[in-house]
Formats: structure tokens, C-alpha cells, sequence
């Protein structure tokens, strides 16, 4: 087993013994629902269980997992093995896609077709193994229509089929799938999980701490939070730290380069989270950090606002001229 996969499975304990224990006991529901908030690793364990499932070795393991290094292993994790079903909500495909707001409310629904769809191909046997799986992600998202069409599937599974449902918690799931399906409850990470996760993945131990400290628990928001270098750092403090002429003379060309922007606002909205979760802050003087989440607010809309098709150089000027106010960052003195 690799080092990520048990820092990994370490971090949702209670939600892997439970589902070894399932396994062991031949007693593991051909309907699961997985609940817990967005980035706890849901989705993650789910390719996990497919793994162990679907692996010609995953029975022998002692761990929620394949042998890791097999087709199988290989093809589950890349979600390319046929007898695996991966179902996406459309808001998700679009998110994936980095078309977020081209999405709708009404696109972003799970529909009947994608579910009758998943359905008649649980039908047929396993093309390879010995199971079948399929994973429902946003399974909240399901149209009524959609959840309906799902219950006969839940009612009368075929033989080593089982169906993943995920979703954020119980109460955002119909009754009726509530009840034929076994409940598996993930918790927040805690930060020195999220820590050490990021660490496996190649970043340094200062920048995973500092990222995990943010990150509320989800390692899905630590590992999209957008890494400034020194120089970008200092710009952005400088900035913030300046007066209202300094900041126009900053500003003079900042708004021209959009991709540049975008990702300097993005690191700002990290770099401004992470003093709020600093019970020692680090740059901002303590008596002025009541101002954060505002500034916070206020980036976040102009991000909005440039997603948008925004002018680039007036989304920058109405943040640092309007919005926020001019403070002192690393207080110099006379």
C-alpha cells in the first residue's frame, strides 16, 4: 500500500473500519451513501472501495483498497474501467471544466436519463471481475424523478452490484433512498491530515501547514488554494499597506493582464484567509484584523465580477480605490 493511501484512509478512520468491517463480515449493503462535507474524501474512498471490490487481489488485502499496482488498480483510480460507473452532476462536469458559470440551476440537476442510463448498465453482468460499482456523485442533485427511477435498482440489486451515493448529508437525500441505503459518515480532516496528505504530494512542510490551517477541514480547498511566490506576497502587502496615491500608482498597469489578475486575486483570498485562521497573525496588526473578512468579501466579488468579462482594470480599481480601505500592513515607522 502506498504512503498516500494510508495517510489517507488514516484520516477517515471511522468511516474505513466501518466499511471493512462490512467487507469482512460479507455484509457490505449493495446501497451506500456517503455524507460528510465537500473535500473530507468522499469521493477518494469511493475509488478506494471500487478498488478493493474490483481488484483480482483486493480480498486478500487487510486494507479498504486494491493492490494498488495492477490494470485494475490503475484503470479504477483514472476512472476508465468498464465495470466502474462514475456519475457526474453537470454542475460538477462543468466545474471540471472550468465553465462554472455557464452552469444552471436546471443543468445542474442529475436527470432521469442519466439515471435510467446507469441503470440498464447495472443490469448487464460484469464485463472482467467479480462486482460491479458504480459511484453517484452530487447525488443530492438528483432530479425526484431521477431518485425514483433509482429505487428499483436499490430494491432489487443484481448480484455484486453496489451503488455509491454521495452527498453532503442525510437530510439532502429522499427518504425512500435513505432507507435502502447503509449510512457512512465522514468528519472534517483535521489539519495535520491535511497536512501530512499535501506533504505526500510533493509540497514542503511550511507550505502544506499553512495551507491546512485554512482549509476548514477539506483537502479539496487546500489543494486549490493558489500558491504566491515571495515577490507576489510583498506586492500584494505593499499594496494593501499603501495610500490611496501609492495604490494608483501601483494599479497603473495591474487590471491589463487578466490571467495575471486572476490569479493574483485568488492568492490574495489565501493569503487573507490564512491571517484570519492565525491566532498569532503574522502581518496585519491585531487591532485591525476585524477589517479581514471584509476585504475578504470584496475580493471575492471583484473575482466574480472579472469571471464575469469584467474590465480587468476597473475590477482592480473599484477593489483598492472603493472597497477597501487603506490600513497598515507591516506598520512602518517614522
Amino acid at each position: 500500500m502506498r504512503p498516500l493511501d494510508h495517510e489517507f484512509l488514516s484520516a477517515q478512520q471511522a468511516a474505513t473500519h466501518q466499511l471493512l468491517h462490512a467487507i469482512q463480515h460479507d455484509r457490505l449493503a449493495h446501497g451506500l451513501l456517503f455524507v460528510g462535507p465537500q473535500g473530507a474524501g468522499k469521493s477518494t474512498l469511493s475509488l478506494y472501495l471500487a478498488q478493493k471490490l474490483l481488484c483480482p487481489q483486493g480480498h486478500e488485502s487487510p486494507n479498504l483498497s486494491g493492490c494498488g499496482h495492477c490494470g485494475v488498480c490503475h484503470r479504477v483510480a483514472q476512472k476508465s474501467h468498464p465495470d466502474l460507473n462514475w456519475v457526474l452532476s453537470e454542475k460538477r462536469r462543468e466545474a471540471e471544466n472550468e465553465s462554472r458559470e455557464t452552469s444552471s440551476k436546471k443543468t445542474s440537476d442529475l436527470t432521469i436519463a442519466d439515471i435510467r442510463s446507469l441503470c440498464q448498465s447495472l443490469l448487464l453482468p460484469p464485463h472482467e471481475g467479480r462486482a460491479k460499482v458504480a459511484v453517484i456523485l452530487d447525488a443530492h442533485r438528483m432530479t425526484p424523478q431521477a431518485a425514483n427511477a433509482l429505487l428499483k435498482t436499490l430494491e432489487e440489486p443484481r448480484p455484486n452490484t453496489h451503488l455509491i451515493l454521495v452527498a453532503p448529508s442525510k437530510d439532502s437525500i429522499l427518504p425512500t433512498l435513505l432507507s435502502r441505503s447503509q449510512v457512512v459518515r465522514f468528519r472534517p480532516l483535521q489539519s495535520e491530515s491535511v497536512a501530512n496528505l499535501l506533504e505526500h504530494e510533493g509540497l514542503s512542510a511550511e507550505e502544506a501547514l499553512q495551507r491546512s490551517v485554512a482549509s476548514d477541514g477539506s483537502i479539496e480547498q487546500a489543494r486549490s488554494q493558489t500558491h504566491l511566490s515571495v515577490e507576489e506576497t510583498k506586492f500584494l502587502l505593499d499594496l494593501l499597506s499603501g495610500s490611496e496615491a501609492e495604490r494608483v500608482l501601483q494599479l497603473a498597469s495591474w487590471g491589463q493582464d487578466r490571467e495575471a489578475l486572476t490569479h493574483l486575486l485568488a492568492g490574495m483570498v489565501d493569503l487573507l484567509a490564512k491571517e484570519v485562521h492565525n491566532p498569532q497573525p503574522t502581518w496585519l496588526p491585531s487591532t485591525q484584523k476585524h477589517l479581514l473578512l471584509s476585504i475578504i468579501e470584496a475580493t471575492v466579488e471583484a473575482q466574480n465580477r472579472l469571471r464575469k468579462h469584467g474590465n480587468g482594470q476597473l475590477v482592480v480599481e473599484k477593489l483598492f480605490l472603493n472597497d477597501i480601505p487603506v490600513f497598515s500592513a507591516n506598520p512602518r515607522t517614522s
